[in-house]
């Protein structure tokens, strides 16, 4: 079960954690770099975009896009319940 902390982060129990990093172990690795990027490194848009060989900011955004939809198919085929907050 997910524990809820502060006002919108929660914190994955291990079983879950685990699913995740299996699901992640498995993904393509411009899915895979895109989330590490993004998620787990402090790197501005800019640097993001330089990182990836994306030639303008915006379409940092719409990569994004297409990685979240990406892991949300994983996730939903996996059985797993996505809470969307957009």
């Amino acid at each position: 079960m997910m524990r809820h902390v502060g006002h919108s982060v929660h914190v994955l129990d291990e079983y879950e954690a685990k699913r995740i990093d299996a699901i992640l172990r498995y993904s393509p690795p411009w899915a895979v770099t895109f989330v590490s990027l993004w998620y787990r490194s402090d790197m501005g848009v800019k640097e993001i975009a330089q990182a990836l060989s994306i030639r303008n900011r915006q379409s940092v955004y719409q990569e994004r896009t297409l990685v979240l939809g990406y892991f949300l198919g994983r996730f939903v085929a996996e059985g797993m319940k996505v809470h969307n907050q957009e």
